[in-house]
């Protein structure tokens, strides 16, 4: 698997659609759980919720609406695009960066990604378990490769970033 990591509005969703028009598995959405050294991704629930905007603009095969609200299309993956529940091993870790020249993908050294990792990261409040979090961070920086994605968010190139994603992601293991 491959986690798109970034804050909202950077097109996590939209690039996630991308990769599900393109034959891949949705794992989850907006919120990943990571267990284990090598990590593993825990699959979520089998539901996007997309910005009307990207809704209106792509096609999400796979899925039907279940609802919308004013942010979102609420849509749930049928079940040929449901897996078992298992974990997925994760291959590596893009964050996302809005940029306004052309695309970039670039490797992060693991020390690098921590700062990032860590501002992305769930933290519950008390001091064991941000120790916790944090040994995971540093772990998952060191046991999977991190890349820089910066683009401008644009609908054109989506398709073919996706396959950038994962010539370049899944073969430098």
């Amino acid at each position: 698997s491959i986690l798109l990591a970034a804050p909202g509005r950077f097109g996590k969703t939209t690039l996630a659609g991308a990769f599900l028009r393109a034959g891949y598995r949705v794992l989850s959405e907006d919120i990943s759980c990571l267990s284990g050294l090598p990590p593993s991704v825990i699959p979520g629930p089998a539901m996007l919720r997309v910005r009307h905007d990207s809704f209106e603009r792509l096609e999400f095969p796979g899925t039907h609406r279940i609802g919308a609200d004013e942010d979102r299309v609420h849509l749930a993956l049928d079940d040929g695009a449901k897996g078992d529940g298992g974990p997925v091993p994760l291959a590596g870790i893009v964050l996302l960066r809005k940029g306004e020249g052309p695309t970039t993908l670039e490797r992060v050294p693991g020390p690098d990604a921590i700062q990032d990792l860590w501002a992305l990261s769930f933290k519950i409040s008390t001091e064991a378990d941000r120790i916790r979090c944090f040994e995971s961070v540093v772990g998952d920086s060191r046991s999977v490769p991190v890349w820089n994605l910066s683009r401008p968010l644009v609908y054109g190139e989506i398709d073919e970033l996706v396959d950038t994603l994962v010539s370049t992601c899944l073969s430098d293991r």
